[in-house]
């Protein structure tokens, strides 16, 4: 998904985490750059000048409510196949599984494990 205007964001300045909107965009980005926004900080402290300053932030570019998700080193991938380790009834087995949205550090599960079940560590 592409950013937009209006996208919900966080900058990360000094440690510390500002709500912010995206305002502006730009397809002509400069060479090397993946994505061009411009952002506005909500409340943003006096004391707060990021003009030539370097801020990471991130942007949500999309939402979803009451899904189920685990960290993605609990997933392996084989073959085309997506599976974890679960303990049932005191007995490891492996579940293939189906994954929707992947983060950095976690991923959704649309198939393959219910609320609750354990899931093994590999």
């Amino acid at each position: 998904e592409e950013i937009q205007v209006g996208m919900k964001a966080v900058v990360r300045y000094n440690n510390v985490e500002y709500p912010a909107e995206v305002y502006q965009t730009s397809r002509e980005a400069p060479q090397g750059t993946l994505s061009y926004a411009r952002l506005r900080v909500n409340n943003m402290p006096a004391t707060l000048k990021l003009n030539g300053q370097k801020a990471s932030f991130t942007v949500e570019l999309s939402r979803k409510e009451d899904v189920y998700k685990i960290y993605r080193n609990l997933v392996n991938t084989s073959g085309g196949r997506k599976t974890v380790q679960v303990l049932k009834d005191d007995i490891k087995t492996v579940r293939e599984v189906v994954t929707g949205f992947e983060s950095s550090s976690e991923v959704e599960i649309i198939s393959g494990l219910e609320p609750g079940e354990l899931v093994i560590v590999p």
